[in-house]
């Protein structure tokens, strides 16, 4: 009985390790194609996504970051930090990328420059 237990255990194990590789392989995928311009129809509504975490959304500067798929803008304005958390969706070969705010349920949709 221990030695079934023990079997159960370690495959439970090993499926759980399995798992948590295939996430941090999923989330370092999004940050890849985060990186880059985002553009929209609106002159005012450029997004710039440096591989170093650093962003700029029209002329604020920032940091940007993933956390369970989720992208985390953070600016600061006049000594003020604001933060931004969207659901990130991307479609036409990873070149449109469209942001929903957690918060408002606000849409914003991009295009790769």
């Amino acid at each position: 009985m221990e030695k079934h237990l023990m079997i159960i255990f370690i495959g439970f194990l090993f499926i759980c390790s399995s798992l948590s590789g295939c996430e941090q392989a999923a989330v370092k995928s999004n940050v890849n194609r985060l990186v880059g311009t985002w553009i929209t129809d609106s002159l005012y509504d450029t997004l710039r996504l440096d591989s170093d975490g650093s962003c700029m959304k029209f002329t604020y500067e920032g940091t940007w970051s993933t956390e369970d798929d989720r992208l985390i803008l953070v600016y600061t304005v006049h000594s003020r930090p604001y933060t931004y958390v969207y659901d990130c969706y991307f479609s036409n070969f990873n070149n449109t990328l469209t942001l929903i705010s957690v918060d408002s349920g606000y849409s914003i949709t991009y295009t790769r420059q």
